[in-house]
């Protein structure tokens, strides 16, 4: 799966925090960081890259706008981002510097389910 550039993952967690199908507009509204044109430029190229796709159209007044939704998840995205290896070296990392009592047991818990889901 290719990479996405800062902006791209930026109005992907647009899309994949909305319920429905969205238009440009409503990305801008969601996220004024990112001007219209970028934002419409950016959903072409996301089309292209095979991330969204189109998926009806709304009338937003005197024009109709294209909506969107994501085609990939955003788990399915960052998991495919993510190497065994540097995977491994986070977790090693997190535990390390993690004094959270809880999370740390709930990491444990979630292993042992784990375990015996495998054996």
């Amino acid at each position: 799966m290719r990479i996405l550039t800062k902006r791209e993952v930026d109005i992907m967690r647009v899309l994949w925090d909305s319920t429905e199908s969205i238009s440009s507009r409503d990305i801008t509204r969601i996220n004024p960081e990112i001007s219209q044109n970028t934002v419409q430029a950016l959903l072409r190229k996301l089309v292209d890259k095979g991330f969204i796709k189109t998926d009806g159209k709304k009338s937003t007044g005197t024009i109709y706008a294209r909506k969107y939704r994501p085609i990939v998840s955003e788990k399915d995205y960052f998991l495919s981002q993510i190497t065994p290896k540097k995977f491994q070296k986070f977790i090693n990392a997190y535990i390390s510097e993690n004094n959270n009592e809880n999370e740390l047991k709930e990491l444990e818990r979630l292993v042992r389910k784990k375990l015996n889901e495998i054996k």
